[in-house]
């Protein structure tokens, strides 16, 4: 292979390292991005941002802005339950144990503390106030452990409820408290 032929493949070669790290970089950008818009980030973290964006940082912004308006007051509000959370969390430096096994783990128990609460009871007679805060301990961690993986809760749970519809058609499940492979 000549000289000529050497470089052209060398600057191919460099090209392509070049599409692939701008191509990787832009995916973590563009992940960053999506992270702040769907978790309702400060609007502010997309200054860090916006200067790899170049000229789509007022698209940046009014995405957010816009993104912010339509999203249903829901969701909102359960962002602000998961961003309260995550402070909580790490104003003690617990991130650092908040690994999805661990937090897997903790669900379990907070669920065996909330069916304690029914031990030896009727529905009626069980203590509503320890209800409440069992069941608020489920869905902290239920809620950190989609954190930690990034899960997009209401797809998750609608998807889930899409499943079960499969498997639990209302013909056959409907009045029943049969599992789907006894239908």
């Amino acid at each position: 292979m000549g000289r000529a032929n050497l470089k052209k493949a060398a600057d191919f070669e460099h090209a392509v390292h070049l599409a692939r790290s701008s191509q990787v970089t832009f995916k973590a950008q563009l992940q960053e991005w999506k992270n702040i818009l769907i978790r309702g980030g400060d609007p502010e973290q997309l200054d860090s941002i916006a200067p790899a964006w170049g000229g789509c940082a007022t698209f940046i912004g009014a995405s957010y802005y816009h993104f912010q308006q339509v999203k249903p007051e829901q969701a909102k509000e359960m962002d602000q339950v998961i961003q309260r959370l995550r402070q909580f969390r790490d104003d003690r430096d617990w991130q650092q144990f908040h690994n999805p096994k661990d937090l897997a783990v903790a669900l379990s128990i907070e669920a065996s503390e909330l069916l304690e609460a029914f031990l030896w009871k009727t529905p009626e007679t069980a203590d509503t106030e320890k209800v409440k805060e069992e069941l608020a301990d489920v869905l902290a961690y239920a809620l950190l452990l989609s954190d930690a993986y990034g899960f997009d809760i209401k797809k998750i749970v609608l998807d889930k409820i899409e499943r079960n519809e499969e498997k639990y058609p209302i013909n056959k499940a409907k009045g029943s408290a049969k599992k789907y492979t006894e239908l």
